[in-house]
């Protein structure tokens, strides 16, 4: 009888049409202890823990983290926010700042999420028709601190009640502990919903934070314990299938259900569907107009996540290798999903053999995308507007005569001449954007059209100086001029046109040359960079999409950007002197403290790149992605000079 049994089994497996085969994720989940609290109902999951490998960006944000505290900021926004209150109510509002103030600090935050964390959310729908998302976010601590943690947290929900009540008066809103079989839960809700609310709760050495219904808290503590009625996430096969597409996890893991989320979503729809049918049948004859378009407006919702539901899910893992933190993520498409108007705008036969051709080797950031159908993605959102917008017929009436009176057809003149294949790339302080065409003549000549009509609109006085520049011999370009261009930091005349089959945008003809010269082979391409051999991903066969992006200047820009901040805002103030005394303290108040953050951002020079790339196979999208950050010697390398100093 065994041996008949083993024969049978046999035969399921190997018959042609009928093989199983279980795919079992490559993270060890071991590894992830927590996420075996996760219920297998969730759409969305994500699990972290601490690995020493990442020490250095635990010190690096540590730095920021440091002279953001010592920075002063905090104080003046306070200040600022104190301004405001009226005089009577100064002590009110300091009083309450110092009994919360007092009471955080007596929450070991930074030990709450240090070892490990879980942050999990689904929808709860009822046969009532109630429906609300309900979430958790669990983090181990150390056994020991765990009562006095979760007591802080208790007194600060106390806190919040005790200050609503002052306001609201008593009953609005209650804490309620409840303690069963090790779990304790308190609970800051109304006594309408008494269980719908915020949650802090204590099983063993986890410390759970949730909102919405405390039942996923109940079903996270049952599955840690094993004596959950359900299985978890991690045993499902839809999980495990999800992640044998991906190398194992070692710092974070994310779990997206995209359909379960979109499902959840259509059937919330359906219900207020339902409701709404009903209520129009005694509203029709009142208001006929509005319960109508609410409907419709409806249906819209319904159709456009009935097209994106062919998305299946998610799964991500990141681990760190040195200083370079990497991450891939697959993105599934459901059966079927081929039919799906979004697919054949995607189109799965778009893909990039020769990511290389224009990108010369001086390149400091690039990016190179296979794109989408545009004139697909233009017939898809008409069909959408015409058929499931209210009034979307004379939308679109109206959208025709504009065209008309612009002397345009949209997808005519400019669509169908865009292939959707594109590419940028900066060298110092050129860029320059380049646009894949299906015509180059007809291109040209819609260019020259666009250019006419904005000179037309800017009218004679103040129109765009356009010359021509030779590009190479047999390819002319046109260069454009302003004299506002002089007003915005001396930005350099762009060019513009059309070679190679592609439009060309850059910021001077130097870049658009060297570019073509790398496309003909006269001129060493990206993949010969010492650089991008060191610190980009190369990728194996053909990408939709793929990209690299220079990083170690970040910090400076973003000081800059906060310089123009903080200039503008002291424009603004010279010019606010009809505005209300209280706007004009703000924009007095807001420069200095910009003027503070800049080297608090100074703090984060430790980015030195950024890489990645994008397959398509026909069902699933793969990404790969790697940060790669700066050594303590290439972040301060005068510092590390003198100490070597004799």
């Amino acid at each position: 009888m065994r041996r008949f049994v083993i024969c049978c089994v046999a035969a399921v497996l190997f018959v042609p049409g009928m093989t199983v085969k279980r795919a079992v994720a490559q993270t060890d989940m071991s590894a992830f202890p927590l996420t075996k609290a996760i219920p297998a109902d969730v759409f969305i999951a994500v699990a972290t823990r601490a690995n020493p490998e990442r020490e250095f960006l635990d010190q690096y944000w540590g730095e920021v983290t440091k002279a953001f505290m010592d920075s002063g900021i905090l104080t003046d926004v306070w200040d600022l926010i104190t301004d405001a209150v009226p005089d009577e109510q100064i002590d009110e509002v300091e009083d309450i700042a110092d009994r919360f103030g007092t009471l955080t600090k007596k929450v070991d935050w930074a030990a709450l999420f240090q070892k490990e964390m879980v942050f999990a959310q689904r929808f709860h729908s009822s046969p009532q028709g109630s429906f609300y998302a309900e979430g958790v976010i669990l983090g181990r601590i150390d056994k020991q601190k765990a009562p006095a943690n979760y007591a802080a947290l208790k007194s600060i929900l106390d806190e919040i009640v005790k200050l609503i009540e002052t306001k609201a008066g008593p009953g609005t809103v209650g804490v309620k502990e409840v303690k069963r079989n090790g779990l304790s839960i308190t609970t800051l809700a109304s006594p309408q919903a008494p269980d719908i609310g915020v949650h802090v709760a204590l099983w063993n050495d986890v410390i759970i934070f949730g909102y919405g219904g405390s039942g996923m808290i109940d079903d996270s503590v049952a599955l840690l314990k094993g004596s959950a009625k359900k299985p978890g996430l991690v045993t499902t096969p839809r999980f495990n299938n999800a992640f044998a597409q991906l190398p194992p996890a070692e710092d974070e893991l994310v779990f997206w259900d995209i359909h379960r989320m979109f499902g959840s979503i259509q059937d919330m729809l359906s219900v207020i569907n339902q409701g709404m049918a009903g209520h129009n049948a005694a509203a029709q004859a009142t208001q006929p107009a509005e319960q109508d378009q609410s409907a419709a407006w409806l249906k819209f919702a319904a159709t456009v996540l009935s097209d994106v539901s062919m998305f299946d899910s998610m799964a991500s893992v990141t681990w760190t290798d040195g200083y370079r933190v990497f991450s891939d993520k697959v993105v599934s498409l459901r059966d079927g999903a081929r039919s799906s108007p979004l697919y054949k705008i995607i189109n799965d036969k778009r893909d990039l053999k020769h990511f290389e051709t224009f990108i010369p080797k001086e390149a400091e950031s690039f990016e190179v995308s296979a794109g989408i159908e545009p004139t697909r993605l233009y017939d898809y959102l008409v069909h959408l507007v015409r058929d499931e917008v209210p009034d979307g017929k004379g939308i679109l009436t109206q959208f025709e005569q504009m065209q008309k009176e612009w002397k345009l057809d949209i997808r005519k003149d400019v669509l169908s001449l865009l292939e959707g294949t594109s590419a940028t790339a900066v060298m110092g302080k050129d860029w320059i954007l380049m646009i894949k065409v299906t015509n180059e003549k007809k291109t040209n000549a819609q260019v020259g059209r666009l250019l006419d009509a904005i000179n037309d609109l800017l009218g004679q006085q103040n129109a765009l100086m356009i010359s021509k520049v030779q590009i190479t011999e047999g390819v002319e370009f046109k260069q454009l001029s302003h004299p506002m261009m002089m007003m915005m930091g001396g930005m350099s005349p762009p060019v513009l046109g059309c070679a190679e089959d592609r439009f060309m945008l850059a910021s001077s003809a130097r870049i658009v040359r060297k570019c073509l010269r790398t496309a003909a082979g006269d001129h060493p391409n990206i993949t010969k960079s010492k650089r991008w051999k060191a610190e980009a991903l190369a990728p194996k066969g053909s990408v939709t999409s793929i990209s690299f992006a220079d990083e170690t200047k970040t910090s400076q820009e973003w000081q800059a950007a906060i310089a123009g901040v903080s200039m503008g805002m002291g424009m603004m103030g010279m010019f606010a002197g009809d505005a209300p005394p209280q706007a004009q303290k703000i924009f007095t108040a807001i420069p200095p403290i910009l003027a503070k953050l800049g080297p608090v951002v100074g703090k984060m020079d430790f980015y030195q790149s950024s890489a990645a790339y994008e397959s398509f196979d026909g069902h699933r999208w793969y990404v790969h992605q790697v940060q790669n950050y700066k050594k303590p010697s290439q972040r301060h390398p005068d510092e590390v000079k003198e100490a070597r100093a004799p």
